[in-house]
């Protein structure tokens, strides 16, 4: 009883504006050793407290006041602590001098996080939604969206289609709909439902595996339901076979303007390879689409190409799909399969793309591209591959002796790697650097390694010899 007066007191001195008893109040709702009990107390006072507030918000103290609230939600978010933050927007949602669009953007982003991370009940989230709404029309289906997103998450499908009908109801935005803002909305829209439908298929099918199993089970014991099962069986193909289609649908009119839209492609895909109908589509095609359309997505390239190599695909039809690919994101893995691929006759190629590879970091310890580089170096036999290999060094000879070839990188337990090392410094002319004088020593131990080592030096002494020479004087100063 003394607890609810002091809380009816509190609510009655902020109708007279009393703002130090409204920062009492809000400093006992981040009060952590609050009862239990009290938990409801944000829902029904605090509202209404606030909603006291919102006829003084005339007074410039008190819109000073609601900048503090933000400074203490932030505060709160950036601590983690997702309940302050909770209580905190429930005074904040009522603040009507935050109704901008700004502000109201702000509470909803606030909002919305914390009430995830609390795994709040979907009633208080709702509340939010509608709050975001009605405080802000033009941008209730963008608020929308991160709802569904949730409820995606959650694989709430009921809940779902209430709220794609509750977006398809809402009058439309003032702005033209040919906008580009308007147009992103509803292709968000559109992929939504369809990652709904996927949804439901995979339900579908799912229930379908359960059935046959039960059916299984009822014949080896005799039990019957045959007719049962058939009629169960025929109603689940029918819907899984129009979840598909619906999902298919919407998949594809992703595929019409450019946008990365990984999530919903790799669904489509699905869908298409796991159809035991003849469709117009194959998921290269639809792989092949998304590539051009996005050409800058290193997974547009990635997906293509696991597609095409699991059905068989030619080198030719390979080499194309990694040429491209190259180009966005030399240091993916693929890069070494690309260097599989090309012929004998590509060495410079081959050098090229080992050279890019070798420049990011994450293969600086990796054994696979410098035995592969050391490999092709060690195979150049003419003017033009030396002239090509020098090329590639000259714009890297200022850097990558401190950046590979240091004594501290002659450390290290995987001696294949070292000698793959110490081979390509020789052959660029690095054999008087501290790097390959302690990798020397350690190479010495191995006889296996040391004649792979002597073979690299004889090469640069003999098929590199005059030909490096003889480059070299008109590249390397």
């Amino acid at each position: 009883m003394a607890e609810d007066l002091r809380w009816r007191s509190s609510m009655l001195a902020i109708h007279v504006s009393d703002l130090a008893a409204l920062k009492n109040l809000v400093s006992r709702l981040l009060d952590p050793h609050r009862h239990d009990d009290e938990a409801d107390d944000y829902e029904t006072i605090v509202p209404a407290a606030a909603r006291a507030v919102t006829g003084r918000l005339l007074d410039t103290r008190m819109l000073n006041w609601s900048n503090q609230l933000l400074i203490s939600l932030s505060e709160a978010m950036a601590a983690h602590r997702w309940s302050d933050a909770a209580r905190l927007l429930a005074v904040l949602m009522r603040q009507t001098d935050l109704r901008s669009r700004a502000g109201t953007a702000a509470v909803w982003r606030a909002g919305i996080e914390s009430l995830l991370r609390l795994r709040a009940s979907e009633g208080a989230l709702a509340m939010l939604m509608r709050h975001a709404q009605g405080a802000l029309h033009e941008e209730a289906p963008e608020y929308a969206l991160l709802y569904i997103l949730h409820l995606l998450r959650e694989g709430r499908i009921n809940e779902l289609h209430q709220a794609f009908g509750a977006v398809a109801a809402a009058p439309p935005p003032q702005e033209s709909s040919g906008t580009a803002r308007t147009r992103a909305v509803r292709r968000a829209l559109t992929a939504y439902r369809g990652m709904t439908q996927y949804a439901e298929w995979l339900i579908d099918r799912q229930q379908l595996r359960t059935l046959a199993a039960a059916a299984t089970t009822a014949a080896e014991t005799e039990t019957g339901g045959d007719y049962l099962y058939e009629t169960q069986k025929m109603g689940h193909e029918e819907s899984l076979r129009n979840h598909a289609e619906m999902a298919m649908v919407a998949f594809e009119k992703l595929l019409d303007e450019p946008g990365v839209c990984d999530a919903f492609v790799t669904k489509y895909v699905h869908l298409i390879d796991s159809s035991q109908q003849h469709l117009s589509v194959s998921s290269v095609d639809v792989l092949r689409r998304y590539r051009t359309r996005n050409p800058d997505n290193p997974n547009a390239h990635r997906y293509l190409y696991a597609a095409v190599a699991k059905r068989g695909a030619t080198a030719a039809e390979l080499l194309d799909i990694l040429e491209g690919y190259a180009e966005v994101n030399p240091s993916d893995e693929l890069m070494l399969d690309y260097v599989d691929l090309l012929g004998d006759d590509d060495a410079v190629k081959k050098m090229a793309v080992l050279f890019d590879m070798l420049d990011y970091a994450a293969w600086q310890h990796d054994r696979r591209p410098w035995q592969k580089l050391s490999d092709v170096l060690l195979s150049v036999g003419s003017e033009a591959e030396v002239e090509g290999a020098l090329d590639l060094w000259i714009d890297r000879k200022s850097w990558w002796p401190t950046y590979h070839f240091t004594e501290f990188h002659a450390n290290g337990d995987d001696l294949l790697l070292l000698v793959s090392k110490a081979v390509v410094a020789v052959i660029l002319g690095e054999s008087e650097s501290k790097f390959l004088k302690k990798a020397y020593q350690q190479i010495l131990a191995d006889p296996d390694l040391e004649s792979k080592f002597q073979l690299a030096v004889n090469a640069r002494n003999r098929a590199w010899g005059k030909l490096y020479d003889k480059v070299s004087s008109s590249i390397i100063t």
